[in-house]
């Protein structure tokens, strides 16, 4: 609707309103929550749930503009004079089936997803919560029908749940304290119920009428908005046994690398990201001159890095003489560009197995025995996590921290998913 430019002038000012106010509501948090870094834990949770306090009424008046915003983004601007509603299911003509089948094939899986990705933004009838529950409906769907045959599908992995805020995914240590393993077994399952609940009276209402289905929603709603209160209560409860614990999930790997290796091989990563992305752009400027199904774009590698110079197969049915020295000349201006940082990149990862070997010659306890290929992979891995730790701050105490309101976390976790700048995906099942 942006790029259209289609919003009418109040409809982007109400827009524009709308995320100064959530900005400065996040700025807001994160001053406090800098303010308190310090704090012992029990003085933190105490002028958190203080400051929830304090910006509750903004926050609720914050959370029901965005609910209006997404009713009339739908209805307002030239789609609501030309082309209806907006909504996904105006001109649906397929429906899902009225009884759930006794078992999925991996089209009917894709059908389900959509119908519930999509009953998340358009579907009439639900509250907030449920849309947010919905959201985790659909992931967990998509991982289903999307998941390659004979691979094993990753949300099976029990050691990591979702958790609050919806969407957030954790991978909580294996080795809880009874207690605290009892109330994350009794949230998970309260939270599948509710989920199993929302998903069936969708699938179930598909082929009815729409007034029919928002109607069975209202009614849904009415019986789970407590049960979603109790939820959040029951997450807080599990928040406060693990802030007693070591955030086990986050430690590096296990064997003590020495600092000076693990950032060798971070500069390196970013050396090979940056060569990886000028060859890139080469690929797409060839893209221009030649379609990619005439081509073929090789990397000589000079090791088992994978880093050397490009090297090109021009099929033999290209018969333009312009067209194959253009893309010739354009290889060979890339190698010569290029040669030095190629050189630097291929060093460094000389240097960094020279390095690994000698940890595993002088620190044969440490390693346990594994192969030099096996540690470059955990230093990598140590790497890595260095790396991101800063950028998942946000994320982390939007899940984590106790004495947050569940408005808050919302906040905080919004502004952790734009901190990590995650690519869009490259095409998807509408909506």
């Amino acid at each position: 609707r942006l790029a259209q430019k289609n919003l009418t002038t109040p409809l982007r000012q109400r827009l524009d309103a709308y995320l100064a106010t959530k900005t400065e509501l996040q700025a807001q948090l994160h001053a406090k929550l800098a303010a308190l870094s310090s704090a012992e834990p029990a003085e933190k949770e105490r002028s958190l749930a203080d400051f929830a306090r304090e910006q509750a009424p903004r926050l609720a008046a914050l959370e029901s503009t965005a609910d209006r915003l997404r009713t009339d983004l739908l209805r307002g601007g030239l789609v609501g004079l030309f082309s209806g509603t907006g909504d996904w299911n105006e001109r649906r003509t397929w429906h899902l089936g009225a009884a759930l089948p006794s078992s999925y094939g991996t089209e009917n899986l894709v059908s389900e997803f959509r119908v519930m990705r999509a009953a998340a933004f358009y579907q009439d009838g639900l509250t907030t919560a449920q849309r947010r529950l919905l959201r985790e409906v659909a992931m967990e769907l998509q991982a289903q029908a999307f998941t390659p045959a004979g691979k094993t599908n990753s949300s099976a992995d029990d050691t990591t749940v979702f958790f609050s805020p919806e969407t957030a995914r954790v991978r909580l240590p294996a080795n809880l304290p009874p207690e605290l393993a009892a109330k994350l077994t009794a949230y998970r399952r309260e939270k599948s119920t509710l989920k199993a609940q929302l998903h069936d009276t969708l699938f179930q209402q598909d082929s009815a009428t729409s007034e029919t289905r928002s109607s069975a929603l209202k009614q849904l709603a009415a019986t789970q908005t407590p049960r979603l209160a109790a939820l959040e209560e029951q997450a807080e409860d599990i928040r406060r046994g693990l802030a007693a614990r070591p955030n086990e999930a986050t430690a590096v790997a296990a064997a003590a690398f020495p600092a000076d290796l693990v950032d060798q091989i971070g500069a390196y990563r970013k050396q090979r990201a940056t060569l990886h992305e000028a060859m890139h752009v080469k690929l797409e400027e060839i893209s221009r001159i030649l379609p990619p199904s005439q081509f073929t774009v090789t990397q000589n590698a000079a090791g088992s890095n994978g880093i050397g110079t490009l090297g090109l197969t021009i099929h033999p049915t290209v018969r333009l003489i312009e067209k194959r020295q253009l893309v010739e000349e354009s290889i060979a201006a890339f190698n010569t560009e290029h040669r030095e940082l190629t050189a630097t990149v291929q060093k460094a990862w000389t240097n960094i197995r020279t390095a690994a070997a000698a940890f595993v010659a002088t620190h044969p306890d440490a390693i346990s025995g594994k192969s030099l290929d096996s540690l470059l992979q955990e230093l990598v891995l140590a790497s890595d996590q260095k790396e991101a730790r800063p950028l998942y701050e946000d994320y982390a105490k939007a899940v984590f921290q106790p004495g947050l309101a569940p408005e808050q976390r919302r906040l905080l976790f919004d502004a952790a998913l734009q901190k990590l700048a995650l690519p869009l995906p490259g095409g998807e099942w509408q909506p």
